[in-house]
């Protein structure tokens, strides 16, 4: 094995351990989508360290917008508190400020369906494949992809030897 593969492969395993230190419950890395008010969509993404962002969309083709919504939120089941602190808009949407805070939240034992009831109304929204699934896939094609190479360097090191 030569530096550069050891270096490569301290440097994958620090990563993983700097991944591992921040702080986590079961709510972290999820997503729940769904409908919201007449002609909205909204994503929430719970992530780790009690932060919580979501995307709302409108549904509509004409007049479409987006709003990014940046939070924190307090877990305990069923019911989750967020509280928004932050909103990025793309400049076509009618709030003139920070969305209020949903009047609560409650999840399933299954933590696969979201409950959010607000001014009287109540929208579920499911739970879809969150970025942490796809964080683990890309990270075991890379250590394939690494390992072949180590393999491909050794074969050729070993050709090396037997042509001497």
């Amino acid at each position: 094995m030569n530096k550069l593969s050891i270096r490569i492969l301290i440097g994958l395993i620090g990563l993983f351990f700097f991944n591992s230190c921040s702080q986590r419950d079961a709510l972290s890395e999820k997503a729940f989508e769904g409908y919201y008010h007449p002609i909205e969509y909204i994503v929430i993404r719970f992530h780790p360290n009690s932060e919580v962002s979501a995307r709302i969309c409108c549904t509509e083709v004409v007049g479409s917008f987006h709003v990014e919504v940046y939070g924190h939120y307090e877990y305990r089941h069923p019911f989750i508190n967020i509280a928004w602190e932050k909103m990025e808009d793309n400049g076509y949407h009618y709030c003139e400020g920070l969305i209020n805070n949903p009047d609560s939240l409650r999840i399933n034992d299954a933590l696969d369906t979201l409950y959010l009831y607000e001014d009287s109304e109540h929208y579920v929204l499911s739970s879809f494949p969150s970025s942490k699934f796809i964080k683990i896939i890309a990270l075991g094609i890379l250590f394939l992809i690494i390992l072949g190479l180590l393999y491909v360097n050794w074969r050729i090191k070993k050709k090396r030897l037997i042509h001497r």
